[in-house]
């Protein structure tokens, strides 16, 4: 048992964005032990803020694109210790999203510091948070021709898709 207090559970919103066989990422500001760490662009929901604004927010200020299509892809929770001993509890709420064409402005000050499209095959190169890799692997699942949530969603899907190059 460790001495440190418990943080949470805190909420927190997330997109996966697909463009060309790509998939948008942002690397943690602050250092991480083991090196980099990049996840995806999202963050806490604001106390009486809807989750979908959290996300529409959050996106704009990791990187300056804003959601154009949304679909809830999965939620997860997961606890972890942090170096001072406190123990964290974070429930991830993740959508599979689609952007409007624009310039990425990476966030200044904040929990981010750069914001990147990754070719899906270089993936294995960055070192993500495991959340963020369950989710990519989940949102490309579940854009698989055959997949229950495709043919439950298809006018949505279908456009993730076109846009996302993975179909």
């Amino acid at each position: 048992m460790t001495d440190g207090r418990h943080v949470g559970p805190s909420a927190r919103v997330y997109g996966v964005a697909f463009r060309d066989r790509k998939v948008l990422l942002v690397r943690a500001s602050a250092p991480h032990e083991g090196g980099e760490l990049w996840w995806l662009p999202g963050g806490g929901v604001d106390w009486g803020e809807s989750v979908e604004t959290a996300l529409i927010r959050e996106f704009e200020e990791e990187t300056s694109l804003a959601i154009h299509d949304r679909l809830l892809c999965t939620i997860s929770d997961d606890t972890r210790t942090r170096p001072n001993g406190d123990l964290v509890h974070t429930l991830r709420i993740v959508y599979l999203v689609t952007v409007q064409p624009g310039e990425i402005r990476h966030e200044a000050d904040g929990s981010t510091d750069w914001a990147e499209w990754v070719d899906l095959a270089d993936l294995a190169t960055r070192r993500l948070a495991p959340y963020a890799r369950d989710a990519i692997e989940l949102a490309l699942d579940q854009l698989a021709e055959d997949s229950p949530v495709a043919q439950e969603t298809s006018s949505t899907i279908d456009r993730i898709r076109r846009v996302a190059g993975v179909n």
